[in-house]
């Protein structure tokens, strides 16, 4: 049964201790999560005093190993996630000095059966003492061809076991499931105030195997695995997880309590010690009774690592929070500015101090012996390996064209970082996003060494395309180069191989895997249904999804959003078809002859206002045809829709913006010209019903959009043969993907009834393409209608650019939000946004889904694999 998803989501923030600071730290970041909610209620016009209750306050845990504390918290709004998380970020004094802080974010989306539910549990949560903050990554053969199946089968069974573990060892657990964007799929939150308990219901949960799912024979036949392993008795036998990673914390304010006493485990700390001042250190913590001394000369430890020295404590479970308490003291001390002696030394002699949990495993007799992996071998490394003999054809390739050594050595790292990504079994899924890009990049390559072997025999084959400069080559190679760091360090962020290095990239706070493969994958089917790659290069789209710091910018081999639209399908959904054929505007393509009627049609016109547009550069051709394919295969042919999605995606387009905030006159024409030539072709009558569609643009409007109509209606009277034709052509090109209206309205139908729990069904190419260009309409559709139908732009103003009270208090609490002209969605209604995250939510999991399902058709084709299963 799928669990409908919530307008709320966690925010887990991990963090370290700015030196000398936690109590200080830990207070400022309250204020600022306060700060946040405070701000976020002025901007509701239906806000009161209990709204956000429960929201942006976070609990707080001193947590052991690479961090120092945890802050989980109750959020609404993904932009949150993405914020700077220090307290002086926004403006919010924190006292705090400036010192060196590091963090990392989870995030994702939260499936519980309603909204109270998650409020009353998070309440009893932050009642116990403990935390186990867990990180499950699911066995990727048994994820891929089941998708949310899998993960919520894996749900129950854990939810059920943790049920018997609390009734058979007589204990109370609280427990919270967080779905995750990041490199693992699962996060599970175990509050508790037995510690010793925690590492048995962790190992309890690592020990699941596939048998023990209620549903394992069906998992299993549709899974990645069952199509290379056909043996049920061996597959059922396998982990239901490849991967796991956990941090255990204290409550921090029980445990900056002097009278909290000893913690019910062993603890080992290792530090990180100034050079020159280990002797110091090993004195002073001789002189506090912390240091282990019946060791004699092996009292201190040099080990390998970020830490340098192991020193053994005195054995007693209370040293830790001694040690702990100790360091507040000298942070109090030093807070009231007094000179007492001894209370700051600690500190002069370390940069920092890492604790490590040694909780013994009741159970481990108990645990049973398991299959680790399938005994075949590796088929990504079979299929989706890029063969030594390959990349020495192309360095040699490149050597003969004359490329420089350190472009050929990056373009070897290339494959060689590729090739090692995809045979790691955690992080294989998100690897093989590149397979079709370094395809590409294999084919430019190949394609231009043969075109400099060809100009040798020029005067014998009359070869008429001159092979390129080295330096038009490098410049080509450039940009696969930029493209393959992006992608590939995003994919990595904070994952498993890097646990210790904090977060520092420049878009992301909290790393999103998930997302990045999931709009990929849809990537690559859509442009199956556009352009036929495989068949004319013998491989894929080679676009891959990354992130940019503006709006939406496509080249021929990425496409890159900024991050606030990753968690905005609208805006995915209207822009992700233009991408593509973007990437293929310059080539012969089923779009050329559309392109060339549309340019003959201008070129053969008189009008003065026609010529003026052209003479600015201001009427793009290819464009049009890309307009017109868009409304055809993502809006139903629906004017309306197309029309409302062009103005609110533009309007949050920064890009379109002067510096005072007011929409730029040359962009306003060039859109307006693009829409009144799309429905002057589709629906003429339409033209009449076309109006200004925000007050902010009424003087533009008036001025252009008269010549314009006028323009527009005798230049496709001119060449009304020539346009008139263009619908017919699509159509006729892509008869077989796009739905029949019928079909389009019958889903919607459905969606809209019972948008939380979508049917992936499909069982060839034709219905998976009619499949997404029907989520893609029905969600579009949805928001369009709950909006009103009505272009709504938030008013900011013009000095420093915050919005403007008087008209969020005054805004209808009937449309579900406004798009903002510094980007992105904005709500002032609290009710709305919640309406609106519900239905965001559920499509994420939804094209999560979609993706896994869709990733093993991907994989079985690629790797040759022999399965008559489809999914059905």
């Amino acid at each position: 049964m799928h669990t409908p998803s919530t307008p709320l989501t966690l925010h887990i923030a991990l963090a370290t201790y700015p030196k000398g600071q936690s109590l200080k730290y830990v207070q400022s970041i309250k204020k600022y999560y306060e700060s946040f909610k405070e701000k976020a209620k002025s901007n509701y016009s239906d806000a009161n005093e209990n709204s956000l209750k429960g929201l942006y306050s976070p609990m707080t845990f001193h947590i052991f190993g690479n961090f120092d504390i945890a802050f989980i918290s109750l959020i609404d709004n993904y932009k949150f996630t993405q914020k700077i998380f220090f307290p002086e970020s926004d403006g919010t004094d924190s006292l705090l000095s400036v010192d060196t802080n590091s963090y990392q974010v989870l995030n994702g989306t939260l499936p519980v059966d309603s909204l109270s539910t998650i409020e009353k549990t998070f309440e009893r949560c932050n009642k116990k003492r403990y935390v186990c903050i867990c990180n499950l990554k699911l066995s990727n053969g048994f994820l891929v061809g089941n998708g949310k199946y899998y993960l919520e089968a894996v749900r129950e069974v854990i939810k059920q076991k943790l049920s018997d573990f609390v009734e058979d060892n007589n204990t109370k657990v609280e427990f919270i499931f967080l779905q995750s964007f990041s490199w693992f799929e699962i996060t599970v939150l175990l509050f508790t105030d037995d510690a010793d308990k925690i590492a048995d219901i962790v190992g309890l949960i690592r020990d699941l195997s596939i048998e023990e799912l209620n549903n394992y024979e069906e998992i299993i036949e549709n899974s990645l695995y069952k199509s290379y392993e056909k043996r049920l008795e061996i597959l059922k036998k396998y982990n239901v997880f490849a991967d796991s990673q956990s941090y255990l914390g204290v409550s921090f304010d029980q445990f900056s309590s002097s009278s909290f006493g000893a913690l019910p485990f062993d603890t080992q700390i290792e530090w990180q010690v100034k050079p020159g001042q280990l002797p110091n250190l090993v004195k002073e913590l001789e002189d506090l009774s912390i240091l282990d001394s019946s060791r004699d000369n092996q009292s201190v430890f040099s080990i390998a690592g970020k830490s340098d020295y192991w020193i053994p404590t005195n054995g007693n479970r209370s040293t830790n929070h001694q040690l702990f308490q100790h360091l507040l003291n000298s942070e109090a001390t030093e807070q009231q500015g007094t000179n007492e002696e001894r209370t700051t030394e600690l500190r002069k002699y370390m940069r920092s101090y890492k604790t490590r949990t040694l909780v013994p495993l009741n159970n481990f007799r108990g645990l049973r012996e398991l299959d680790p992996s399938p005994n075949t071998s590796n088929p990504f490394k079979n299929y989706l390996y890029f063969k030594p003999e390959e990349i020495k054809s192309i360095y040699n390739n490149l050597k003969a064209l004359k490329i420089s050594r350190h472009i050929r050595q990056k373009i070897n790292k290339i494959y060689f970082n590729y090739n090692t990504g995809i045979q790691d079994p955690i992080l294989c899924i998100y690897f093989n996003d590149f397979y079709y890009f370094l395809r590409h990049l294999q084919n430019v390559i190949k394609e231009e060494h043969k075109r400099f072997i060809d100009s040798f025999t020029e005067w014998e084959e009359g070869i008429s395309e001159k092979p390129k400069t080295v330096y038009d080559i490098e410049k080509i190679l450039g940009g696969f180069i930029q493209a393959f760091e992006e992608g590939y360090h995003i994919r990595t962020l904070n994952c498993y191989q890097f646990e210790e290095i904090y977060d520092f990239d420049l878009d992301l706070n909290s790393s999103i895997q998930q997302l990045l493969t999931t709009y990929n994958t849809i990537v690559a089917d859509i442009a199956d249904q556009l352009i036929d790659s495989r068949g004319e290069r013998g491989y894929g789209h080679p676009q891959i999804v990354q992130l940019n710091l503006q709006n939406t910018v496509s080249t021929p081999i990425s496409i890159n959003y900024n991050v606030y639209h990753f968690a905005s399908p609208e805006f995915i959904f209207f822009t992700l078809i233009k991408e593509i054929l973007n990437s293929i505007a310059k080539e012969k393509n089923p779009l050329y002859d559309i392109m060339q009627k549309i340019h003959k049609s201008f070129d053969s016109t008189d009008d003065a206002y026609i010529k003026e547009l052209q003479k600015e550069r201001l009427i793009l051709s290819h464009s049009y045809a890309i307009d017109a394919v868009q409304l055809q295969l993502v809006c139903n042919s629906d004017i309306a829709l197309f029309e409302y999605w062009f103005w609110m995606y533009n309007f949050q387009n920064t890009s379109m913006y002067s510096t005072k905030g007011a929409f730029d006159e040359n962009h306003f024409k060039k859109e307006l010209f693009r829409l009144v030539f799309l429905v002057a072709i589709f629906e003429p009558d339409y033209l009449d019903k076309l109006q200004c569609p925000i007050n902010e643009v009424v003087s533009y409007w008036y001025r252009y959009f008269p010549d314009t109509k006028r323009a527009i209606k005798k230049i496709v009277k001119e060449n009304k043969h020539l346009l008139y034709s263009i619908p017919g052509k699509i159509k006729l090109h892509f008869v077989s993907f796009i739905p029949s209206k019928e079909d389009f309205y019958n889903f919607y139908d459905s969606y809209k009834i019972n948008f939380t729990d979508i049917p992936i069904h499909y069982s060839n190419d034709i219905e998976k393409a009619h499949l997404i260009n029907k989520l893609m309409y029905a969600y579009l559709r949805c928001i369009y209608e709950k909006n009103n139908k009505k272009v709504s732009i938030l008013r900011r103003n013009w000095e420093d650019g915050t919005p403007i009270n008087a008209f969020i208090k005054n805004s209808s609490q009937q449309q579900l939000f406004l798009v903002d002209p510094l980007g992105g969605l904005f709500f002032t209604s609290i009710a709305k946004e919640k309406e609106y995250y519900t239905i965001q939510n559920a499509m994420l999991q939804t094209l999560w889904h979609f993706a896994l399902l869709s990733k093993k058709d991907f994989l079985v084709r690629e790797c040759n694999f022999d399965d008559s299963n489809p999914h059905l």
